[in-house]
Protein backbone atom coordinates (compact mmCIF):
# COMPACT_ATOMS: atom_id res chain seq x y z
CA UNK A 1 0.00 0.00 0.00
CA UNK A 2 1.45 3.38 -1.00
CA UNK A 3 1.84 6.28 1.40
CA UNK A 4 -0.99 8.09 -0.40
CA UNK A 5 -3.29 5.06 0.01
CA UNK A 6 -2.47 4.81 3.72
CA UNK A 7 -3.20 8.51 4.15
CA UNK A 8 -6.45 8.13 2.22
CA UNK A 9 -7.48 5.26 4.53
CA UNK A 10 -6.85 7.47 7.56
CA UNK A 11 -8.97 10.23 6.00
CA UNK A 12 -11.82 7.80 5.29
CA UNK A 13 -11.80 6.43 8.86
CA UNK A 14 -11.65 9.95 10.31
CA UNK A 15 -14.58 10.99 8.12
CA UNK A 16 -16.58 7.94 9.24
CA UNK A 17 -15.90 8.85 12.88
CA UNK A 18 -17.10 12.39 12.26
CA UNK A 19 -20.19 11.17 10.44
CA UNK A 20 -19.30 13.04 7.26
CA UNK A 21 -19.53 11.38 3.88
CA UNK A 22 -17.97 14.08 1.71
CA UNK A 23 -14.51 12.96 2.78
CA UNK A 24 -14.70 9.77 0.76
CA UNK A 25 -14.30 11.71 -2.48
CA UNK A 26 -11.25 13.46 -1.04
CA UNK A 27 -9.84 10.14 0.15
CA UNK A 28 -10.24 8.69 -3.33
CA UNK A 29 -8.42 11.68 -4.83
CA UNK A 30 -5.59 11.28 -2.31
CA UNK A 31 -5.32 7.57 -3.10
CA UNK A 32 -5.10 8.34 -6.83
CA UNK A 33 -2.43 10.97 -6.25
CA UNK A 34 -0.50 8.60 -3.96
CA UNK A 35 -0.49 5.93 -6.63
CA UNK A 36 0.50 8.42 -9.34
CA UNK A 37 3.46 9.86 -7.45
CA UNK A 38 4.95 6.47 -6.68
CA UNK A 39 6.62 6.88 -10.10
CA UNK A 40 7.53 10.46 -11.07
CA UNK A 41 9.50 9.66 -14.24
CA UNK A 42 6.87 11.21 -16.53
CA UNK A 43 7.50 14.68 -15.06
CA UNK A 44 11.31 14.56 -15.38
CA UNK A 45 11.33 16.08 -18.92
CA UNK A 46 9.22 19.03 -17.73
CA UNK A 47 11.47 19.59 -14.72
CA UNK A 48 14.51 19.23 -16.99
CA UNK A 49 13.32 22.08 -19.19
CA UNK A 50 12.61 24.19 -16.11
CA UNK A 51 16.10 23.41 -14.78
CA UNK A 52 17.72 24.29 -18.10
CA UNK A 53 15.87 27.62 -18.32
CA UNK A 54 16.80 28.43 -14.72
CA UNK A 55 20.48 27.67 -15.21
CA UNK A 56 20.64 29.72 -18.40
CA UNK A 57 19.17 32.63 -16.39
CA UNK A 58 21.91 32.12 -13.76
CA UNK A 59 24.58 32.67 -16.42
CA UNK A 60 22.73 35.53 -18.16
CA UNK A 61 22.34 37.47 -14.90
CA UNK A 62 25.70 36.64 -13.28
CA UNK A 63 23.85 34.50 -10.74
CA UNK A 64 21.20 37.18 -10.25
CA UNK A 65 23.91 39.75 -9.54
CA UNK A 66 25.76 37.66 -6.93
CA UNK A 67 28.90 36.89 -8.93
CA UNK A 68 31.72 39.38 -8.57
CA UNK A 69 32.41 41.19 -11.84
CA UNK A 70 35.44 40.27 -13.90
CA UNK A 71 38.58 42.35 -13.47
CA UNK A 72 39.56 44.65 -16.31
CA UNK A 73 42.64 42.52 -17.03
CA UNK A 74 40.49 39.39 -17.37
CA UNK A 75 38.15 41.15 -19.78
CA UNK A 76 41.14 42.29 -21.88
CA UNK A 77 42.60 38.76 -21.89
CA UNK A 78 39.27 37.30 -23.02
CA UNK A 79 38.87 39.89 -25.77
CA UNK A 80 42.43 39.27 -26.94
CA UNK A 81 41.68 35.52 -27.06
CA UNK A 82 38.56 36.24 -29.10
CA UNK A 83 36.13 34.70 -26.60
CA UNK A 84 33.07 36.06 -24.86
CA UNK A 85 33.54 38.34 -21.88
CA UNK A 86 30.64 36.69 -20.03
CA UNK A 87 31.47 35.59 -16.49
CA UNK A 88 32.32 31.85 -16.20
CA UNK A 89 32.09 31.41 -19.97
CA UNK A 90 35.08 30.84 -22.19
CA UNK A 91 34.12 27.88 -24.37
CA UNK A 92 30.54 27.45 -23.15
CA UNK A 93 31.11 23.88 -21.97
CA UNK A 94 30.44 24.56 -18.28
CA UNK A 95 27.29 26.57 -19.03
CA UNK A 96 26.06 23.88 -21.41
CA UNK A 97 26.70 21.05 -18.96
CA UNK A 98 25.07 22.68 -15.93
CA UNK A 99 22.09 23.71 -18.07
CA UNK A 100 21.52 20.26 -19.55
CA UNK A 101 17.81 19.28 -19.32
CA UNK A 102 18.69 15.56 -19.44
CA UNK A 103 18.94 14.07 -15.94
CA UNK A 104 22.41 13.16 -14.75
CA UNK A 105 20.81 10.45 -12.66
CA UNK A 106 17.23 9.39 -12.03
CA UNK A 107 14.96 6.73 -10.63
CA UNK A 108 11.18 6.58 -10.30
CA UNK A 109 11.37 8.72 -7.13
CA UNK A 110 14.25 11.16 -7.60
CA UNK A 111 16.15 13.04 -10.26
CA UNK A 112 19.48 14.89 -10.35
CA UNK A 113 20.22 17.54 -12.97
CA UNK A 114 23.65 19.01 -13.56
CA UNK A 115 26.97 18.16 -15.13
CA UNK A 116 27.95 14.58 -15.86
CA UNK A 117 31.02 13.29 -14.08
CA UNK A 118 34.25 14.39 -15.69
CA UNK A 119 36.44 17.40 -16.24
CA UNK A 120 33.59 19.91 -16.22
CA UNK A 121 32.81 19.03 -12.60
CA UNK A 122 36.39 19.86 -11.61
CA UNK A 123 36.05 23.19 -13.43
CA UNK A 124 32.78 23.89 -11.60
CA UNK A 125 34.45 23.05 -8.25
CA UNK A 126 37.30 25.43 -9.10
CA UNK A 127 34.81 28.29 -9.45
CA UNK A 128 32.75 27.20 -6.46
CA UNK A 129 35.73 27.24 -4.08
CA UNK A 130 37.65 30.13 -5.63
CA UNK A 131 41.23 28.82 -5.66
CA UNK A 132 42.78 32.23 -6.31
CA UNK A 133 39.79 33.71 -8.15
CA UNK A 134 36.52 35.04 -6.71
CA UNK A 135 34.06 32.32 -5.72
CA UNK A 136 31.30 32.00 -8.31
CA UNK A 137 28.93 29.08 -7.84
CA UNK A 138 27.78 27.90 -11.30
CA UNK A 139 24.89 25.96 -9.71
CA UNK A 140 23.48 28.08 -6.86
CA UNK A 141 20.81 26.66 -4.56
CA UNK A 142 17.23 27.04 -5.68
CA UNK A 143 15.52 30.07 -4.19
CA UNK A 144 12.35 29.56 -2.15
CA UNK A 145 10.09 30.61 -5.06
CA UNK A 146 11.98 28.35 -7.47
CA UNK A 147 11.68 25.39 -5.11
CA UNK A 148 7.96 26.09 -4.73
CA UNK A 149 7.59 26.20 -8.50
CA UNK A 150 9.25 22.81 -8.96
CA UNK A 151 7.03 21.29 -6.24
CA UNK A 152 3.88 22.86 -7.69
CA UNK A 153 4.79 21.57 -11.15
CA UNK A 154 5.04 18.03 -9.80
CA UNK A 155 1.74 18.45 -7.93
CA UNK A 156 -0.06 19.85 -10.96
CA UNK A 157 1.36 17.19 -13.25
CA UNK A 158 -0.01 14.39 -11.10
CA UNK A 159 -3.22 16.01 -9.89
CA UNK A 160 -6.18 13.81 -10.92
CA UNK A 161 -8.22 15.36 -13.72
CA UNK A 162 -11.29 15.81 -11.53
CA UNK A 163 -9.38 17.43 -8.64
CA UNK A 164 -9.69 21.23 -8.44
CA UNK A 165 -6.56 23.36 -8.72
CA UNK A 166 -5.95 25.11 -5.43
CA UNK A 167 -4.93 28.66 -6.27
CA UNK A 168 -2.27 27.80 -8.88
CA UNK A 169 0.03 30.78 -9.27
CA UNK A 170 1.79 31.74 -12.47
CA UNK A 171 5.49 31.01 -12.21
CA UNK A 172 8.13 32.48 -14.53
CA UNK A 173 9.76 29.13 -15.37
CA UNK A 174 6.59 27.30 -16.33
CA UNK A 175 5.17 30.34 -18.10
CA UNK A 176 8.24 30.28 -20.37
CA UNK A 177 7.54 26.62 -21.11
CA UNK A 178 3.97 27.37 -22.18
CA UNK A 179 2.38 25.62 -19.21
Amino acid sequence: MSAGSRYASKIRSRQRMNGATSGSAMADILADVGDAVSNLENVWPVLGEMWSFRQKRVFETDSFGRWKPLKAATILDKRHAGVTTDTLVRTGTLRSEVSNPVPRSSSPNFVVFGPQKGAVIEYARFHLHGNGVPQRNPVPRLTGPERTEFIETIRDYYRPQDAPLQGRRDFPLTMRLGA
